[in-house]
């Protein structure tokens, strides 16, 4: 998966796409569907880094879904992700209201480390 975030990075997005559209479905082919999933949220950061906002939030909600849904992984350990596409997309209020959902959630539940980080990047949101 880095070398197809490396090759977003170098601006060809098709080929990052391509990359981790194969990782979906090798992980899925060797029973890592946590894996799987990961690959699909990495589709939506470089989909999003791309230009494509909607396509990017539409991956992040199936994401979140079967991430929380279907393995217990909860939503706001993700959600700097998806901000910044949000702040890369100019939707700066979404950022901020997730960052902010987010902070809460992580201190409610004790991980003060993250939550640190997040407000580092809705520091940069303001």
């Amino acid at each position: 998966m880095a070398l197809a975030i490396d090759l977003n990075n170098d601006g060809d997005i098709d080929e990052s796409v391509s990359l981790l559209r194969r990782a979906t479905t090798t992980y899925d082919s060797i029973g890592q569907p946590v894996m799987a999933t990961l690959a699909v949220e990495n589709e939506a950061w470089v989909r999003g880094f791309a230009g494509e906002t909607a396509s990017a939030l539409e991956l992040f909600d199936q994401v979140d879904a079967q991430l929380e849904d279907e393995f217990g992984l909860p939503r706001e350990t993700r959600a700097m992700t998806r901000a910044e596409v949000f702040l890369r997309g100019g939707l700066v209020r979404r950022a901020v209201r997730a960052l902010e959902e987010s902070i809460t959630m992580l201190r409610s539940s004790g991980n003060e480390l993250q939550a640190a980080e997040t407000e580092l990047v809705l520091a940069e949101a303001y």
